[in-house]
């Protein structure tokens, strides 16, 4: 019997033309790590019948969600920027600026685990899925630049044939660490040791209704949360001061590895929280500082903006 291995697995995905329906274009995807997993709990009967013996169990609602590492880069992170935020505004006659923004809605896409290797081919498919949250942490320059997605969908089944069996292999041009950046109230900063960013899109996963076969009808977008944590050398008290003085500041992470492969994350209108040092340590002393960015009055009009550069003119 065949050993499926993971070097062998692989994740597509496709963007649906409507809530829960296969996606029909797929596109083969780079990835460190899927936790994508469907559930349907066998729930206990509380039925009392023939003695002691339990009852037979029945079945719960299906649940579809799960972690996924990415690789950050500037063409396959087109694909999963446009799951969080919508189709980019792409502005350029090369390089290409693709810039993502807050809207309303988000689309939702098939996710897909194939596994080549079984003694029949299988695929798990996940549909209606969307982008709950995404984390990523700039500065440590030994470790591999990744953005860390949380999934949730509505639905799954295995199949024995892919969504998109010509799906697209999708390139990568990766960025790193060590090429990271860091503005912070519009200058640039060299005291960052290193930068957190979280993003919560806020999405309802209670949606199941009567007749809909256990599954999600829908997965409504709610406000959008962002924060995270700046960690800096402590050479000065000005992060300290603008938390003490409730002060509006900026961040801008940019991480360049190259004139047309360039990937940044800006939040325009940012607030820190009040945190002192302390003193654990005879040797250099550090500042960290939780933030929460948010949009006020702020020129982009969204409290986080995703930029791409890179030589595809075209929005994915």
């Amino acid at each position: 019997m065949a050993h499926q291995k993971g070097s062998t697995a692989k994740v597509a995905i496709g963007f649906e033309a409507a809530f829960k329906t296969p996606a029909s274009a797929g596109f083969v995807m780079p990835f460190l790590t899927s936790g994508m997993s469907g559930d349907q709990a066998r729930n206990k009967s509380a039925v009392i019948q023939e003695g002691r013996n339990p009852r037979a169990p029945f079945l719960g609602n299906k649940d579809a969600k799960g972690p996924l590492v990415v690789p950050v880069d500037t063409v396959a992170m087109l694909y999963w920027l446009k799951a969080m935020f919508g189709a980019a505004a792409v502005t350029g006659s090369g390089p290409y600026v693709h810039a993502y923004k807050i809207g309303d809605d988000m689309p939702s896409i098939t996710f897909e685990h194939r596994y080549p290797q079984l003694d029949t081919p299988k695929y798990e498919q996940f549909y209606g899925c969307k982008v709950a949250s995404a984390g990523f942490s700039f500065g440590d320059g030994n470790a591999e630049l990744v953005a860390n997605l949380q999934l949730l969908g509505a639905d799954f089944s295995i199949e024995d044939a892919p969504f998109d069996a010509a799906a697209t292999v999708v390139p990568q041009a990766k960025v790193y660490n060590s090429q990271a950046a860091f503005q912070e109230g519009g200058a640039a900063y060299a005291l960052a040791r290193r930068v957190d960013l979280n993003v919560n899109f806020g999405l309802d996963e209670t949606q199941f209704t009567i007749g809909g076969g256990g599954t999600r009808r829908s997965i409504p977008e709610g406000a959008v949360e962002i924060g995270g944590e700046v960690e800096a050398v402590f050479e000065s008290t000005a992060l300290l001061e603008k938390a003490e003085n409730d002060m509006e500041s900026s961040l801008v992470v940019t991480v360049t590895g190259g004139a047309s492969s360039v990937f940044e994350l800006q939040l325009q209108e940012i607030k820190y929280a009040r945190r002192s040092p302390g003193i654990q340590t005879p040797a250099g002393l550090v500042v960290t500082l939780g933030f929460e960015a948010y949009f006020e009055d702020g020129s982009e009009a969204s409290a986080i903006v995703a930029r791409v550069t890179n030589s595809i003119a075209a929005a994915v």
